[in-house]
This record gives C-alpha cells, sequence and structure tokens, in this order.
C-alpha cells in the first residue's frame, strides 16, 4: 500500500492591499486533456512533474475523468477544495525505497527581492492511504527542478507544514 497525500491548491499571493494570486491554474481546473490514468499532471495547464523519464508519477484528477474522477478515484473519496479538479502525490511507499512524488508549477510573474510574499496551500490525505505524515512543504525556485528518480530531491523547502501537524483528515482539506 502506498501513502498518497492530495495537493489541491497551491496559493502565492502577494501580502498587500491587493494581493494577487501569482500561481497560474492554482486550483488545477483548466485542462490541456481530461486524464485517463495516474501520472498525467501534465493535463492540467502549467503544471508538471518533476521527474524526467517516463510518463511522470503525480497525479491528476478532475470530475471529466471515468477513471481519475472528482471525487471517487483510485486513492479514495474527496471533493476538490473548489471546483472539480486537484493533483496527487505519494510522500512515502513501503514498496519502493526512498520513493516521493512532486508537482510544479510555473507563477505569473518574478518575485521581487525584499518584498514580503504569502504561500498557503491544501493538503488531504487519501482514504487508501497506509501511512500520514507531517512532512510537505514548497520550494522556490528559478528554474525547473527536473530529476531522473523517484528519490530526494536535494533541495530544502523555503515553506513547511509545522512538525508535529500530521495530515490525517481523509474528509477535509488542511491548510498549510
Amino acid at each position: 500500500m502506498r501513502a498518497g497525500i492530495y495537493i489541491l491548491l497551491i496559493t502565492l499571493i502577494c501580502c498587500q492591499l491587493t494581493a494577487q494570486n501569482l500561481v497560474q491554474n492554482y486550483s488545477f481546473e483548466d485542462t490541456v486533456s481530461c486524464p485517463v490514468s495516474s501520472g498525467q499532471i501534465e493535463y492540467s495547464q502549467y503544471w508538471f512533474d518533476a521527474i524526467i523519464f517516463g510518463s511522470g508519477s503525480t497525479d491528476y484528477f478532475n470530475g471529466c475523468s471515468a477513471s481519475m474522477s472528482v471525487p471517487n478515484n483510485p486513492p479514495g473519496w474527496q471533493n476538490a477544495k473548489s471546483g472539480v479538479a486537484y493533483a496527487g502525490i505519494i510522500t512515502y511507499s513501503d514498496s519502493w525505497y526512498n520513493y516521493h512524488e512532486f508537482v510544479e508549477g510555473q507563477i505569473s510573474a518574478a518575485l521581487i527581492a525584499n518584498k514580503e510574499y504569502c504561500v498557503e496551500f491544501y493538503v488531504s490525505l487519501g482514504d487508501e492511504s497506509k501511512y500520514a505524515t507531517d512532512i510537505i512543504g514548497v520550494h522556490l525556485s528559478v528554474d525547473s527542478i527536473l530529476v531522473d528518480s523517484f528519490g530526494n530531491i536535494p533541495l530544502y523547502p523555503h515553506i513547511n507544514n509545522t512538525p508535529g501537524n500530521i495530515i490525517s483528515d481523509t474528509t477535509n482539506w488542511l491548510l498549510i
């Protein structure tokens, strides 16, 4: 059994009176194509997988799909936080040593040095997950992070979930 944590929404906004969401397609609603199997995050516009070989591993769930649908899909049953779509990653597997999945997206504008930004995202544990975790975060980079294996990426997140804040709720979305 693989553990899965679904990332629904990554919101990067300026902390000013006129806040602006810099994450394109933050709720995964805009599709390039409707997903038909696992590992098709690239079917959600502006999103992609960090793994460069094969067809990728990060899952894309959308209400337009029969097999990768929202709310009912292979990892369980979960409504989207908003709309009809979300992404799914595996953060740990006891079947494969050091296995991790990652989802990447490009923001609509460059970040400005010395300007304050707010980063938040929502997660929910898949019903079929055997394990829960408190280890999840966001790394910000000028370029895409691409790797050729499913192991650790040798980078540290800039934004982390609070240690001890175990993501174990399979019904609700938890704000990180």
